[in-house]
């Protein structure tokens, strides 16, 4: 996702629910699009660590399992808001 203003850390942040489902399908996800995960930053991702950056992918990323972040989906369209200080990226 990207913000909707300059992001000082250029990189998209990306918030999902912290469970072991989404977990491993996030790892097959960013496989498929190209991040080279290492088998420790899969199985941080699989479990749900409260802050994920990576930087070996086709743009750099950093993820936030959403418990982890205290925010709530929007109730119309369950998309989460952003900003440039999500989860301390």
């Amino acid at each position: 996702m990207l913000p909707g203003f300059p992001d000082t850390t250029q990189d998209a942040d990306l918030f999902v629910e912290k469970s072991p489902r989404n977990g491993q399908a996030l790892v097959r996800a960013l496989r498929e699009i190209g991040f080279e995960l290492t088998e420790e930053q899969a199985e941080e991702v699989r479990v749900g660590r409260d802050f994920i950056q990576l930087r070996n992918g086709p743009f750099d990323l950093a993820a936030c399992p959403r418990r982890g972040c205290g925010r709530e989906p929007d109730a119309a369209t369950g998309a989460l808001a952003l900003d440039a200080n999500a989860c301390g990226t």
